[in-house]
């Protein structure tokens, strides 16, 4: 399957559920998000022991776009997906985004402007025994909190991720709240960074930590 269009209408309870599926190679070279799975409106999207890998998109969500809706992620993969926006891996915009047991490996922001393998708005975003490592963005290497959202962090580990224009390594807020509990934050770097910033967790704005 290379690109999964989802809104509303897919089904008539408004749900969708892949499972087992590899989504690779999506590319969306103009201004849209998602490029592996487009969650349009306001649809249940439901990802469970799926790879997703080698998408890109411009405009964010290399991997996933969320606009309204929620997407579940469970024993998930997210490898190599990339955007010259926000959420290399995952975008979440206004919606809910849930993932658990899943492993988010060498998503990149590229051209200097992107943030984040997961980047949240206005959303909320919970995050759940997984595992980031080698992503790399301008400013959170793994994980960043755009908007006035929340994203909670629970039993997760962040080694080796990197920022490479400010700070946050592995997680950076710049407005909104992130709640960080009982992980592992080790080995990230803000690698090269002209104004400077932690290697591990930077908040260069004005949210809650």
């Amino acid at each position: 399957m290379d690109r999964a269009c989802v809104d509303a209408d897919v089904t008539v309870a408004g749900t969708v559920t892949l499972t087992g599926l590899t989504i690779s190679g999506g590319s969306l070279p103009g201004n849209g998000s998602g490029a592996g799975i487009q969650n349009a409106n306001s649809a249940t999207v439901n990802i469970n022991s799926c790879v997703v890998t080698g998408n890109f998109a411009i405009n964010g969500g290399g991997g996933i776009f969320n606009n309204a809706g929620m997407v579940n992620i469970s024993r998930s993969t997210f490898k190599s997906n990339s955007t010259t926006g926000g959420g290399a891996a995952i975008a979440n915009s206004s919606g809910s985004v849930n993932a658990i047991d899943s492993t988010f490996i060498a998503n990149m922001t590229v051209s200097g402007g992107g943030r984040g393998a997961i980047s949240n708005a206005t959303g909320g975003t919970t995050i759940t025994n997984c595992t980031f490592s080698g992503n790399s963005s301008s400013e959170g290497g793994a994980l960043a909190g755009n908007g006035s959202g929340t994203v909670t962090v629970i039993n997760s580990t962040f080694n080796g991720n990197s920022s490479t224009l400010g700070g946050g390594g592995a997680i950076a807020l710049f407005s909104g709240t992130i709640n960080v509990n009982n992980c592992t934050i080790t080995g990230n770097t803000a690698v090269n960074s002209p104004n400077g910033g932690a290697g591990g967790i930077s908040k260069p704005g004005t949210g809650t930590i």
